[in-house]
């Protein structure tokens, strides 16, 4: 199968489980992690941000039991957070890595080379409050709550150089 074609495999499955909200926490099921990570990768190449690098480090063969749309969302929301906190730095690079945690838990770790996070941003990080002018501030939260009603977290792990947001997810 052709990374396109995986690609549009694993879209179409999106589509399907937005359809279902409704059952948000109770659906779970194996992903296997890089090519996940590289759909979202590709989507958002393919917005054309300008100048910006996005590395799928995720290890092969790494198989967590999630509800596709949680994990999707939570990547999404942290990407697209990255891209703005990098929009106006010289280095517009964001790195996606994984790693495990005694056999019952994989980290996706998410790091960009931007402004960081300031401590009184860091405060209410996960409030549902925005620093910017144009946000709503919810990403974040909701992104937290979700991955935690199916069993994983959301958290920031270090403020800058970079700044790195960590999801936790139960491996299968």
């Amino acid at each position: 199968m052709t990374d396109m074609e995986e690609t549009i495999r694993l879209s179409a499955g999106l589509i399907q489980s937005i359809k279902k909200l409704n059952k948000i926490e109770d659906e779970k099921k194996p992903i296997e992690l890089r090519a996940f990570v590289g759909t979202i990768c590709n989507l958002y190449r393919g917005l054309s941000f300008e100048n910006f690098s996005i590395a799928n480090m995720v290890q092969e063969g790494l198989t967590v039991q999630v509800n596709e749309l949680v994990l999707y969302n939570a990547l999404a929301n942290v990407i697209k957070n990255a891209i703005e906190a990098s929009n106006h730095s010289p280095t517009k690079k964001i790195i996606i890595e994984s790693s495990k945690k005694e056999e019952s838990h994989i980290f996706i770790d998410v790091s960009d080379f931007g402004w960081g996070v300031s401590e009184s941003a860091r405060k209410e990080l996960f409030a549902g409050v925005s620093s910017k002018a144009d946000g709503s501030g919810y990403g974040l939260k909701n992104s937290r709550e979700r991955l935690r009603l199916t069993g994983g977290d959301l958290e920031l792990i270090n403020a800058q150089n970079p700044t790195t947001f960590r999801i936790t997810l139960g491996v299968l």
